[in-house]
């Protein structure tokens, strides 16, 4: 019956919530899902990238303890599947504050970039000159929405561009 209050809060109904609690305690028999055990499960979701990995598992583990609970796995799958627009983007941001401080810094969105822009070309979807390096996208993204000029992104500056 508690399982069943869960779906308060998020887009899924009762039903789905069960359906989630049954995959999620087939792969956290302990009730919560530790960094490794969520790296092998975004492995086998063809995550196979470590810094990806940890910018979603940073995303889902609202509370910072290490760990995602049922209620942090199921508010992040909702959010991931059936979230709003502004939902999404506070998702997002969380996925991109590697240092869980609530604010991204230049110097830090140009690390996550300049990563994301390697995989990219590794994986041959892109080449690196039809972008331009990854430097100019984090200035114009820093000019665009960091009205205050503050040399960091919040929430607020990020949900707002």
């Amino acid at each position: 019956e508690l399982i069943d209050d869960f779906h308060q809060g998020t887009h899924y109904n009762k039903i789905e919530v069960r359906q989630l609690y049954k995959q999620f305690s087939g792969e956290a028999p302990t009730g919560v899902l530790s960094k490794a055990e969520f790296a092998g499960l975004s492995q086998s979701m063809g995550i196979h990238d470590p810094l990806v990995t940890e910018m979603v598992f940073n995303a889902f583990d609202r509370n910072k303890d290490g760990s995602i609970d049922f209620a942090e796995f199921v508010q992040g799958m909702s959010i991931m599947t059936r979230g709003t627009k502004e939902e999404k983007a506070e998702f997002a941001f969380h996925m991109l504050d590697m240092e869980r401080q609530g604010s991204i810094s230049k110097e830090g969105l140009l690390k996550i970039v300049t990563h994301l822009f390697q995989l990219m070309v590794d994986i041959d979807t892109m080449k690196a000159e039809e972008c331009g390096p990854p430097e100019r996208l984090v200035d114009t993204l820093f000019a665009e929405v960091d009205v205050d000029n503050d040399g960091y992104l919040t929430v607020d500056d990020y949900k707002a561009a």
